[in-house]
């Protein structure tokens, strides 16, 4: 641009000489139209106007302006879009997203090398905080982060830049427009502009529609029995004109279990189903995964993950604890030493210091005793107490029951007068004493409470025939007070009211009933069906009893579904010795990743459950993490360790969907008064609007003294003078 003139001469002088100059060459050419060619003329012609053009250049002097950011003086903010979406292969290329970027912001691109010699620039990359871009040898070092990306967060943080340092010179957003958090991003866009901050946009990416098939299980978490048959059921869909045939596959530890072909039109969806069958209970990752075409744009969404938990018959460890071997012992061991479904153990008081075992883990030379401490009670879910045995307890046996009730959730089964027990653990009984003995003179009937103890199914059982029924002779236990949030499930109806026989009640985290009669055994005795009476009615009573029992150490975790590159919480919780919370325990999990790297997580204690340990993982992985929680106790020391794991997908708001949204990219480059580039038009700019609000530096210089004016001058003097030799002229 010229800023002024500084001519030798006068302006009207200087015009009168050009004019001359000009008018002299072409009266000449006029003159010489009939002895030279009209080519020789008009090279003459030409040359001549050229030398007194550059001549007459070189007399006005004119000065040239330019205006240019002063260097250092302003910054420049570049959010880079690094969120997981950019990770995506657009149809039709063989880079991602995130490649592209990379190459965008290399300090060797016009726009970038520009800016980077004019103003301060500071490339940043989200989602999550903005956080600065390292450069190795000018190409910057990006990696997909995790969280969601809210570009008008980011934009927020930009403008709080903004107001601290240098001024801010623009903007410059590279991203493909995927919003899924976060504020509104026109609403900064406009609140930048109005500052005076142009914001640019460049799109990454491309916008047209895209060839893409992905599996999906309907049911992601799936409960199953060990050695029964279950399914796992699935919809392809997706994008892809036309009638392909396709195959899914299922695969368990990386092996193909079963292979199905199925037809595709015009994208889906499809249903698929495959019938599994698992021959060990626990967790089971399974993996679907769809044989991707060629032209497929995501290769993420072809496979997804089920978790299937698989339960082994679930076992009721009972624990008898008598004060003599009788004969509701040896009917009740009888009739669930076949059952699969319970395993029972024996402590038998024979005399004051003689005890009758059935337990596999005594050794033969061990003393034996009532247990005294709740970590016998570790693996017992119920408790079967003869109150002739807990008259025998010491203080810290009793402490050791109430733990196990009370803490743990065990059930307590007491069978005998209540009378018997001691002091310390007469709170979990349903009923008060005394209790006074009754022998029935004939035979009776007894009521089960409907829709509390027993199902339907076993209330057809106990009322078919006689159903519950007491022979005559049978000593009952009468008399006692029943505890206000006690229930009756078994009464007997008699002529002054009714007598409750089996007593129920919550304790703490467990339970207890009190049976007031010591012979149901007679029931196995009486009938032909009395034994299925007797089993039904034990078995049941039982499970019950049992149902609300805690493991010593357990997880959340166990079969959730995260998402790849979004935090999750791994917990653990944790029992003391005497099965109250842990809070003095020193927690950590082992992370065993799917490409077998090994992490390792330390676990804070939460601050409103005590017991309960926390700490945040973030998965980066598809596939299935083992697990190994290992927790140390305060107080001795004692180990707890829990094994389980958890699947992650490449799943959730960030890549459910992909597609360049450019219509958010324009919008945001008009409400903030910036330009709007496509990756190609980027890459091909010179340079960067700048907000009118950067100080600049102005320079000025004669256009005159540039050497190329002189070239041309000297060119056209010895064109003409050349020309002149050539044609015999002076």
């Amino acid at each position: 641009m010229i800023a002024s003139w500084m001519p030798i001469w006068s302006g009207w002088l200087l015009v009168a000489w050009l004019l001359l100059m000009v008018a002299m060459p072409l009266a000449a050419a006029i003159a010489r139209r009939r002895r030279l060619r009209l080519a020789s003329r008009l090279g003459l012609l030409a040359s001549s106007i050229g030398a007194a053009v550059t001549a007459a250049v070189f007399l006005a002097q004119p000065m040239g302006w330019q205006e240019r950011p002063t260097k250092g003086a302003s910054r420049v903010l570049v959010l880079a879009d690094t969120s997981v979406s950019m990770e995506t292969v657009d149809a039709g290329t063989t880079e991602s997203r995130l490649a592209v970027l990379q190459s965008l912001l290399n300090s060797q691109v016009t726009v970038i090398k520009q800016l980077i010699e004019y103003s301060h620039l500071e490339v940043l990359q989200f989602p999550g905080d903005l956080v600065p871009v390292e450069y190795v040898g000018g190409t910057p070092q990006l990696e997909a982060r995790p969280g969601l990306t809210a570009i008008g967060d980011a934009l927020r943080q930009a403008e709080r830049l903004g107001e601290r340092g240098s001024p801010l010179g623009a903007v410059l957003l590279l991203s493909d427009g995927r919003n899924v958090d976060g504020c509104s991003p026109v609403e900064v866009a406009k609140s930048l502009h109005a500052k005076g901050i142009p914001l640019h946009c460049v799109e990454i990416g491309r916008s047209q529609s895209a060839i893409d098939l992905r599996v999906e299980l309907r049911e992601p978490h799936v409960n199953a029995v060990q050695d029964e048959p279950f399914t796992l059921n699935a919809v392809v869909s997706g994008y892809w004109p036309g009638r392909h045939q396709l195959e899914v596959q299922l695969l368990e530890n990386s092996m193909v279990l079963e292979r199905q072909q199925i037809e595709v039109e015009d994208g889906g969806p499809v249903s698929i189903a495959f019938s599994c069958k698992a021959v060990l209970p626990g967790f089971h990752s399974y993996q679907l995964r769809l044989v991707p075409p060629l032209e497929d744009s995501r290769m993420d969404n072809n496979l997804d993950y089920a978790a299937v938990t698989v339960h082994a018959p679930a076992v009721c460890h009972v624990l008898y604890l008598g004060g003599g071997l009788d004969w509701e012992w040896r009917f009740l061991h009888r009739t669930l030493q076949d059952d699969p479904q319970f395993h029972v153990d024996a402590i038998i008081q024979m005399a004051p210091d003689r005890f009758f075992t059935t337990m596999e883990s005594v050794q033969p030379e061990e003393h034996i005793h009532f247990p005294e401490t709740a970590e016998a009670y570790a693996d017992v879910q119920v408790v079967l107490l003869d109150t002739r045995a807990a008259a025998t307890f010491s203080p810290q046996a009793c402490e050791a029951l109430c733990s196990f009730v009370e803490h743990k959730g065990g059930g307590l089964m007491l069978h005998g007068p209540v009378d018997r027990l001691p002091d310390a653990l007469r709170h979990l009984a349903p009923v008060r004493p005394p209790a006074l003995p009754l022998r029935t003179e004939k035979t009776l009937r007894l009521e089960a409470a409907a829709d509390f103890l027993f199902p339907p199914s076993a209330m057809a059982i106990m009322e078919s025939g006689r159903g519950l029924w007491l022979p005559a002779g049978t000593v009952l236990w009468t008399g006692s007070e029943r505890k206000q949030a006690a229930r009756d499930a078994v009464s007997m109806s008699l002529p002054k009211g009714t007598l409750p026989l089996l007593v129920m009640q919550g304790v703490g985290a467990g339970r207890c009933a009190a049976l007031s009669m010591e012979e149901s055994w007679r029931w196995r005795l009486g009938e032909k069906d009395g034994g299925t009476l007797y089993k039904v009615f034990w078995s049941h009573l039982l499970r019950w009893l049992g149902e609300m029992d805690k493991a010593p150490v357990s997880t959340a975790s166990q079969g959730v579904r995260a998402s790849v590159g979004e935090v999750m919480t791994l917990d653990m919780s944790v029992l003391g010795m005497d099965f109250q919370p842990a809070a003095d325990a020193r927690a950590n999990v082992e992370i065993t990743l799917p490409d077998g790297e090994l992490r390792e997580l330390a676990l804070e204690p939460d601050l409103e459950l005590p017991g309960r340990y926390v700490g945040e993982f973030l998965p980066l992985q598809a596939g299935e993490h083992q697990l190994r929680y290992h927790a140390v106790l305060g107080g001795d020391g004692t180990e707890r360790t829990l094994f389980a794991s958890f699947v992650a997908r490449e799943t959730g708001p960030e890549t459910a969907v992909t597609e360049v949204d450019e219509e958010l990219l324009r919008n945001l480059a008009q409400a903030g008064g910036g330009r709007f580039y496509t990756a190609e038009e980027f890459r091909r700019a010179d340079h960067l609007p700048l907000s009118t609000n950067v100080p600049k530096q102005v320079t000025i210089r004669p256009l005159a003294s540039s050497w190329w004016l002189l070239g041309l001058f000297i060119g056209c003097s010895l064109i003409l003078w050349w020309m002149r030799r050539r044609l015999g002229m002076k």
